[in-house]
C-alpha cells in the first residue's frame, strides 16, 4: 500500500481504518481485513490476501462483517474475545477451497455499561485457488480496475531477514563516508568558522529527483539552543543531517542528539544518517544498527525521564545517567581526555541499553570506524567478602547485539 493512490481510494471507496484491521488468525503476513468508512459508516471491507510474493486486494461486501466492524468502531463496546475452530468444508464464497477455519468473536461490555449489548460474529477464511476471485479492490487507480501483473497481483517482496548488526555497521560506515565525501563542499561551508562559532549549525541532505545528493541551506541555532533539523523537503528525499558542536560542547553527540535522531527517523523513515563535527576537527556518525531496538528507543527511555533539559545531558539521577557517568569516570582514570572519555561512555551507553544505534568516528584516512567498548566483570575478595567489579576497555571486536 506504499504506492497506493490514497485520493483514488478515498473517492472511490472511503477511508481505510487501519487501526481496526484484523487478521482473523491468518498470521505470517498472509491475510488482512480492513474496514472502509464513509460518512461515519463502515460501507465496505478491503480484503488483502498474500500468495507467495504477491498481494491480492479484494472488495468484501459482507453485511454481517460490515455490521461487526461498525460495532467495533462506533459503539461503546470495549472488549472482545475470540476462539478459532478448524474445519474441512466449503465456503460461502464462490472460490474453490480445500482448507477453511472459522473464528468466532464476541465483543462485550464492562460492568459500568449496563445498556451495552454484546455482539458475536464468526468469520470463515478459506484458501482459494487463483482464477475465480472476488471483485478486485483497486488501490492504485488502474484503468482496468486494478492489477499489478499478469495475474492481477501486486508485487510484495519477502521481508528482509534481520541483518547482523556487525555486518550492518560495516555497510553503514561505507555509506556515511561516501555521503560526506559527496557533500564535502557543504561540509566545508558548515565548519569553516567552527573554531570561533558560538552557536550550532546544521544542514540536511538527501537525493533529488535525478538521484543526486543535494542539501538544504545551513541553519544556525539561537544562543543556548540546539540547532533545528529539517526532516522533509519538496526538493529531495531527506536521508540525514549534519550539525556542529562548538568549542564549549563535547565533540561527540549529546544524549539530546539521540532523541533528535529518533524523532527525525520517526517523522521520516528515510532519515538514517546523522553527523556531528567537533570544534577540534573531529567527525562522528550515528547510524541505525538494530531497527527494532531503535523504534522502541523513546518508549524504553522517555526523554522527559532520562534527559536533563537544562544541560541536554543524561539525567544524572536516572539509571542511564548514573551508568554513563561511571563509565566516563573510569576512562578518565585511564588517562583519556575529557572528550575521549565522553565518546567512549556514549558508545557504551548506547550499546548497554540496546538503543539500536552505533557511534562511529572518522579517522585520518576519512574512514568511519565504530567505537566498541567491552564490559568486564569479576569478583574481588575484600576482607573475605566477594565484591563485583566492572571495568570498561575499548576493543576492536564488534559486540553489537
Amino acid at each position: 500500500m506504499k504506492v497506493a493512490n490514497t485520493a483514488h481510494v478515498k473517492s472511490r471507496y472511503g477511508d481505510l481504518y487501519w487501526d481496526y484491521a484484523m487478521t482473523f488468525g491468518q498470521f505470517g503476513e498472509s491475510y488482512l481485513l480492513v474496514p472502509v468508512v464513509k460518512d461515519n459508516r463502515v460501507v465496505l471491507l478491503m480484503e488483502a490476501a498474500r500468495e507467495g510474493n504477491k498481494v491480492y486486494f479484494f472488495e468484501r461486501d459482507d453485511k454481517r462483517m460490515i455490521d461487526f466492524f461498525h460495532a467495533v468502531i462506533f459503539s461503546n463496546i470495549t472488549d472482545y474475545r475470540e476462539k478459532t475452530d478448524s474445519q474441512n468444508s466449503t465456503s460461502s464464497r464462490s472460490t474453490p477451497v480445500f482448507e477453511c477455519s472459522t473464528r468466532w468473536i464476541t465483543i462485550g461490555c464492562t460492568d459500568k455499561e449496563p445498556n451495552c449489548t454484546p455482539y458475536t460474529t464468526s468469520e470463515t477464511i478459506c484458501k482459494w485457488i487463483p482464477g475465480t476471485r472476488p471483485k478486485t479492490f483497486d488501490p492504485i487507480g488502474m484503468d482496468d480496475g486494478g492489477g499489478g501483473g499478469g495475474d492481477d497481483g501486486y508485487e510484495y517482496p519477502d521481508p528482509p531477514e534481520i541483518e547482523n548488526p556487525c555486518e550492518r555497521i560495516i555497510m553503514n560506515n561505507t555509506k556515511v563516508k561516501d555521503i560526506i565525501n559527496q557533500l564535502n563542499a557543504q561540509k566545508v561551508k558548515l565548519t569553516s568558522s567552527l573554531s570561533t562559532d558560538t552557536n550550532e549549525k546544521s544542514f540536511s541532505f538527501g537525493k533529488d529527483s535525478t538521484g543526486n545528493y543535494a542539501t538544504t541551506d545551513i541553519k544556525t541555532s539561537t544562543a543556548g539552543n540546539s540547532v533545528p533539523i529539517v526532516t522533509s523537503s519538496s526538493a529531495m528525499t531527506i536521508e540525514g543531517a549534519a550539525h556542529t558542536h562548538t568549542s564549549e560542547l563535547y565533540t561527540s553527540f549529546s544524549p539530546a542528539d539521540f532523541y533528535f535522531f529518533h524523532e527525525a527517523n520517526e517523522a521520516n523513515s528515510n532519515f538514517e544518517y546523522y553527523y556531528v563535527f567537533g570544534a577540534d576537527g573531529s567527525a562522528y556518525a550515528l547510524t541505525i544498527t538494530n531497527p527494532i531496538d531503535f523504534i522502541n528507543f523513546s518508549t524504553n527511555y522517555p526523554q522527559q525521564t532520562y534527559i536533563d533539559l537544562s544541560t541536554k545531558g543524561w539525567n544524572p539521577k536516572s539509571k542511564v545517567g548514573i551508568f554513563f557517568e561511571n563509565v566516563k569516570d573510569q576512562f578518565a582514570k585511564q588517562n583519556k581526555s575529557d572528550d575521549e572519555a565522553y565518546e567512549y561512555a556514549t558508545a557504551m551507553t548506547a550499546s548497554k541499553f540496546n538503543m539500536g544505534i552505533t557511534l562511529s568516528k572518522q579517522d585520518s584516512s576519512g574512514n568511519f570506524k565504530p567505537i566498541f567498548i567491552k564490559e568486564n566483570t569479576t569478583y574481588v575478595n575484600i576482607n573475605g567478602v566477594p565484591i563485583l567489579i566492572t571495568t570498561y576497555i575499548q576493543t576492536p571486536d564488534c559486540n553489537l547485539k
